[in-house]
């Protein structure tokens, strides 16, 4: 969950909670009732609150819509691979994984990102790769070319078309 998504969940739950304070406040008397009583005098004083804590409400709740439909980049698109006994699908995410498993068993790789596309002639593949102080950066990205362009296809039956790779060093 990215820190955006954290930040709307935990201020929905603090507006919800304050909301359901308020509205059982008008039902239940004592130290609730007087909290209630206390928020809204607060939140609800000026149409100006009123509007921005309104506005707010809005705000979360589409963002909240927004993220129970919403998918990963890679997760719901599937690639179609045609054999003797029928068709097979398998995930864009499923490849990544493979990859990125793939990658990090050559020495030097600390952290990979990775993007997959499919195109006409397999798979073109986009690696960001944490490489250690001590890596040969000509040597870490011929092992990781070579590994992924034979090992990839054995495990997906997916062809790699191209590999391209960004060399960052690991922080």
């Amino acid at each position: 969950m990215k820190l955006l998504d954290r930040f709307v969940t935990l201020f929905a739950a603090i507006l919800i909670g304050t909301l359901s304070l308020m509205a059982l406040s008008q039902y239940v008397g004592g130290y609730i009732g007087a909290a209630g009583d206390w928020l809204y005098d607060r939140l609800m004083y000026s149409w100006a609150t009123t509007f921005l804590v309104q506005v707010a409400v809005i705000i979360v709740m589409a963002y909240l819509l927004e993220m129970t439909i919403r998918t990963g980049k890679s997760e719901g698109k599937m690639l179609k691979r045609t054999t003797e006994t029928g068709d097979i699908y398998v995930s864009v995410g499923t490849i990544e994984s493979f990859a990125k498993n793939l990658a990090k068993e050559v020495e030097g790789v600390q952290e990979v990102e990775m993007r997959t596309k499919s195109g006409p002639e397999g798979l073109d593949i986009m690696m960001k790769v944490a490489a250690a102080k001590d890596a040969v950066i000509p040597d870490l990205v011929s092992k990781l070319e070579s590994r992924i362009k034979e090992a990839l296809p054995a495990q997906s039956g997916f062809p790699v078309n191209s590999i391209k790779i960004h060399i960052r060093s690991a922080v």
